[in-house]
């Protein structure tokens, strides 16, 4: 293992319970000159979870795919949470609740629905300016 910085990890490597512990020699990370984060007085340790090292093995095209489209899903869910009272049920039972998560991504729908149309008319140049008048 090699810091970004071109310090190599020496033979203090560690199996733990999620991955491994890499000890670096703290008198060459006491005078680099870019202090890592992971560095302190007399140490220089650094932990590699197994999840990390499958993940960057993992780097391809249809991972990255649906790494964006996991990202556009996740922000519609924290934007639930946070606007629209999603972090808490508001009634009780199963259906209660599937009710209101429904509800709630109907009006989150509309809402994007709504942003489309603005931006589809602003692009059209007669539509948009017609539009913009009427409305």
């Amino acid at each position: 293992m090699t810091c970004p910085y071109g310090n190599i990890a020496r033979s203090g490597k560690s199996r733990q319970e999620n991955g491994t512990l890499y000890n670096f020699n703290p008198k060459i990370c006491r005078v680099c000159i870019n202090k890592c984060k992971w560095y302190k007085k007399d140490r220089c340790r650094l932990f590699v979870s197994d999840d990390l090292k499958l993940r960057a093995i993992d780097r391809d095209d249809y991972y990255n795919e649906a790494l964006m489209k996991r990202k556009d899903v996740e922000r519609k869910f924290g934007e639930g949470k946070l606007w629209h009272g999603l972090r808490r049920a508001r009634y009780r039972g199963k259906w209660r609740v599937t009710i209101q998560v429904l509800m709630t991504f109907i009006v989150l729908n509309i809402k994007r629905m709504v942003k489309m149309l603005k931006e589809s008319l602003n692009k059209v140049p007669n539509y948009g300016t017609l539009a913009l008048e009427m409305g």
